[in-house]
């Protein structure tokens, strides 16, 4: 549960809840920026908890915008097993229903770190169900194109610049920290650019399928919701939703903060890496896997290297920034 430090804000957040006949258990997540709320509630005279998304009256059209296209997509993927269902909606929130379960991350450290689990099996075969269902691999991939190039090559830099310079909400911020990792990633980001547009270059050729009818565009670890068995998981916070996406950039994100929760314990890594590899390649067969998987270390180190993203092993990792130094140098 994040700070939360609202005066007229908190007294909105109880008016709206009187007035819709919902009873509030606990708020998730606020940002102030934004004036917009996750609200973890009950439905009135009901055993009924439910989800509540919902922006404030300071809120910009912006923000209308994306919770309008967020509605939009649980209504029209309502089949989907791996999203939480659409109860209600209207203009400045909507509600789903409530899952029973925890963010990646709280598993994870439960799992591996506390009770010192070393099986990922379990948790790989749930990825890998969760988004052959989201993604739908088998009707909604489409080639790159020569027009398409800068849309995926942002795309790419985008995510990466966010896992060095930025980090999950709630997750505490060194300014000297992110001052260096700021000036590593500007330093490096003409031959991140360069090679990336070598590599991009190559897959048009070769008329391999990146692109998908949708995508997420912030699917790390905690936009993946598990139970503590993981025989059932959801993704949420479709808020940065892309029509089209571009499937391989969301799951290289997704598992470069998943190796970065990781960090401390290597051999898990290593298996994270193999995992992730396999996982592209078996949607795209003619991807070159040595390709890929530089691909792959480039994002997980690139997560590593921001403290943010790691569970434990905290501080600045200064052989983790160089390292990613080198793999954008040595990257085709």
């Amino acid at each position: 549960v994040r700070k939360f430090d609202g005066k007229c804000s908190e007294k909105y957040i109880q008016n709206f809840c009187d007035t819709k006949k919902y009873e509030l258990i606990k708020i998730l997540d606020f940002n102030e920026r934004k004036d917009t709320y996750t609200l973890l509630a009950k439905i009135s005279n009901t055993y009924d908890n439910i989800f509540i998304k919902l922006f404030g009256p300071n809120a910009s059209s912006k923000v209308e915008l994306s919770f309008k296209s967020e509605i939009k997509f649980y209504k029209n993927n309502s089949s989907l097993q791996c999203i939480c269902k659409l109860i209600h909606y209207e203009k400045n929130f909507f509600v789903i229903e409530f899952f029973q379960g925890d963010t990646l991350p709280k598993i994870i450290d439960s799992h591996f770190f506390i009770k010192n689990n070393n099986d990922l099996s379990d948790i790989f075969s749930q990825i890998n169900l969760i988004f052959e269902n989201f993604y739908n691999f088998n009707q909604n991939f489409f080639p790159i194109s020569e027009n398409e190039k800068k849309f995926v090559a942002d795309s790419f830099i985008d995510r990466l610049g966010n896992l060095i310079t930025s980090g999950p909400k709630g997750t505490k911020k060194s300014n000297f920290e992110s001052f260096i990792l700021r000036q590593f990633y500007k330093k490096n980001y003409k031959d991140l650019e360069k090679n990336l547009n070598k590599i991009l270059n190559s897959w048009i050729q070769k008329n391999y399928k990146i692109i998908s009818s949708y995508g997420h565009n912030d699917l790390h670890c905690n936009n993946f919701l598990t139970n503590n068995d993981f025989s059932n998981s959801k993704i949420v916070d479709f808020e940065n939703l892309r029509y089209p996406g571009i499937w391989i950039s969301d799951l290289l994100y997704f598992y470069g903060t998943f190796f970065a929760l990781m960090s401390s314990k290597s051999h898990l890594q290593n298996k994270i890496q193999d995992q992730a590899c396999q996982h592209i390649c078996s949607f795209e067969p003619r991807l070159d896997s040595n390709e890929i998987r530089k691909i792959v270390n480039l994002f997980c180190i690139s997560a590593e290297s921001n403290s943010r993203f790691r569970l434990h092993n905290k501080g600045i990792k200064i052989g983790k920034i160089l390292e990613f130094q080198s793999i954008v140098k040595n990257l085709v």
